[in-house]
C-alpha cells in the first residue's frame, strides 16, 4: 500500500514538473511579444473568431503545442496590414530601443509607465500600478470550446500566460523600489544601490534570461521628494559594478569640463583622461561622443562665443 502511495506521489509530482516544463517553455516565447500585438489579437479573436479558429486550424499541424507565441504571429501575420504574405509576414520584433532615446528629435514613442514610484525620504517609496498591470487579460465574448477548439485553448493559455506576467511584474517593481528607495527620494545617481538583471532574478525566483525578457522596452515613471517628474526605462534600475563606474567616470568629467569652461580654455582628451581616475582615454573618448561634447578645437571656438559649459547628462 505504500509502496503504491509512493509511486503514485512520484507520477503526481513527475506530472507537475512536466507541466511547469511546458508552462516556462510556452511563456518564454510569448515573452517575446509586445503587449500592443496580445491587443490586436484580442481584437481578432472578439471581432471575429470564425476567422481565427481557421487560421489556428491551419496551423495546428505545423506547430509544436507548446507554441503558442507562433500562434499569436500566425494569428497578428494574418490581419497586419503591412505584411506582403512572405516568409516574415507577422514577425514580431522587440528590441532595445533605450540606445535612440535623444537621437531621434521627430520621433514620438507612446510610453505607458507600468508604475509610478513616489519617492519617501528614508523609506521605501509608494507603487501606483498602472491599470494595465492591475487588470487582466479581458475578450468580449465566451468562447464555445467546442465550435472553436483551437481558439479557446490559446486563449486559455494566454490569458493564465497573462496573470503570470502581471504577478511577476509587480514583485519585480516592488523589489526594485526597496533596493533603489534612496535614487526615488532624491534623483541622485549615485544613490543607486548595484541590482543588475542577476542579482534581480535571485531575489525573484526568476531566471535572469526572463527577467532580462519580461523587463523588454518596459518603463515607470518616479516622482521624488521635492516632486519632480522622471519617466525611465525599467532596465536604467537594474544598476551593475560597470554602471556605477560609469557615473562616477562622468560626474568626474563634468567637473572637469566645467574646470575648463571656467578657464575658457578647452582640454585634450589625453587631458581629460590624466584629470578623471581609473578611467581609459579611449572611454573618455566614447563618453564625450555618445553626450554631443564636440572636440577641444570645436569647444575652444565654442567658449569664445560665450556658451555654456558642456555637459554629460545621466
Amino acid at each position: 500500500m505504500e509502496l503504491r502511495q509512493s509511486f503514485s506521489h512520484s507520477i503526481s509530482q513527475n506530472y507537475r514538473l512536466e507541466q511547469r516544463l511546458v508552462s516556462l517553455i510556452e511563456f518564454s516565447g510569448l515573452l517575446a511579444v509586445p503587449d500592443a500585438v496580445y491587443e490586436i489579437v484580442e481584437g481578432a479573436v472578439a471581432y471575429n473568431p470564425e476567422s481565427v479558429e481557421g487560421i489556428l486550424k491551419e496551423k495546428s499541424e505545423q506547430l509544436h503545442p507548446s507554441d503558442q507565441a507562433g500562434r499569436v504571429q500566425s494569428i497578428y501575420g494574418s490581419i497586419d496590414p503591412g505584411n506582403s504574405g512572405g516568409s516574415s509576414s507577422g514577425k514580431i520584433l522587440t528590441p532595445d530601443i533605450r540606445f535612440l532615446e535623444g537621437k531621434l528629435p521627430s520621433y514620438n514613442a507612446h510610453i505607458t509607465p507600468d508604475v509610478t514610484y513616489i519617492g519617501r525620504e528614508g523609506e521605501k517609496p509608494e507603487l501606483v500600478f498602472s491599470d494595465h498591470l492591475k487588470g487582466k487579460m479581458e475578450l468580449k465574448l465566451e468562447l464555445d470550446h467546442v465550435k472553436y477548439p483551437h481558439t479557446a485553448k490559446l486563449v486559455k493559455r494566454l490569458r493564465t500566460f497573462d496573470d503570470w506576467k502581471r504577478k511577476e511584474l509587480r514583485k519585480i517593481y516592488s523589489e526594485l523600489g526597496s533596493v533603489q528607495r534612496e535614487f526615488f527620494a532624491n534623483f541622485d545617481s549615485f544613490s543607486y544601490n548595484l541590482c543588475g538583471q542577476g542579482k534581480l532574478a535571485e531575489i525573484v525566483g526568476l531566471h535572469e534570461s526572463t527577467v532580462s525578457r519580461i523587463l523588454a522596452n518596459r518603463w515607470i515613471e518616479a516622482r521624488n521628494v521635492k516632486g519632480d517628474v522622471k519617466v525611465m526605462n525599467t532596465k536604467d534600475l537594474c544598476t551593475t559594478i560597470n554602471d556605477i563606474k560609469r557615473l562616477r567616470a562622468c560626474q568626474q568629467l563634468n567637473e572637469v569640463l566645467q574646470e575648463e569652461w571656467e578657464s575658457k580654455r578647452a582640454y585634450s582628451d589625453q587631458e581629460l583622461t590624466n584629470r578623471i581616475e581609473n578611467v581609459a582615454r579611449r572611454t573618455v573618448n566614447k563618453y564625450r561622443k555618445a553626450a554631443g561634447i564636440p572636440d577641444k578645437h570645436a569647444r575652444n571656438l565654442a567658449y569664445n562665443q560665450g556658451i555654456e559649459a558642456f555637459r554629460i547628462n545621466f
